[in-house]
């Protein structure tokens, strides 16, 4: 399909799909082989997962614009990058939250280094808290004016 300019299928997730339906995937396999080489229910049950794979992407998409569209505000804020604009609306929306670096790693699938700059330079701009664990660990919550600098800052 790449080859014929369907660029969309490379986002396409279908692998995911034929995980999540391995008894289908086994059952039109089985069947091609019973019915003397029958194609047409591999070609049909691949359809189904192309079709399944598309509407999961679909899906993904809208759901980034509509946080987007929600996030509009604080990416307005400036000199933020899009995960700390993530991480802010999380501390909006959940007052009480407590963020450590290696959950932001996980959420993000981004380096130690890399989750560890986004919280120090929210921490710099005031938008949070750090708050030591021990010596070495730290956890990052809302700062106590953290609604004053959302409003102050658009």
């Amino acid at each position: 399909m790449l080859k014929k300019g369907y660029w969309l299928t490379e986002y396409l997730s279908i692998s995911r799909v034929i995980y999540k339906s391995k008894a289908s995937y086994e059952k039109a396999y089985l069947y091609t082989e019973a019915d003397k080489g029958d194609m047409g229910y591999f070609i049909t049950y691949h359809l189904r997962t192309l079709d399944l794979a598309f509407k999961e992407l679909q899906s993904y998409i809208q759901k980034k614009i509509l946080n987007k569209q929600k996030n509009s505000d604080i990416l307005r804020i400036g000199g933020l990058n899009e995960r700390q604009g993530e991480i802010i609306s999380w501390l909006r929306d959940n007052p009480n939250i407590i963020l450590t670096v290696k959950e932001i790693e996980t959420r993000f699938a981004i380096s130690h280094p890399t989750a560890k700059l986004d919280m120090d330079g929210l921490v710099e701009r005031g938008f949070i808290t750090k708050v030591p664990v021990n010596k070495v660990k730290y956890n990052y919550s809302r700062a106590d004016n953290f609604d004053e600098l959302i409003v102050k800052k658009n």
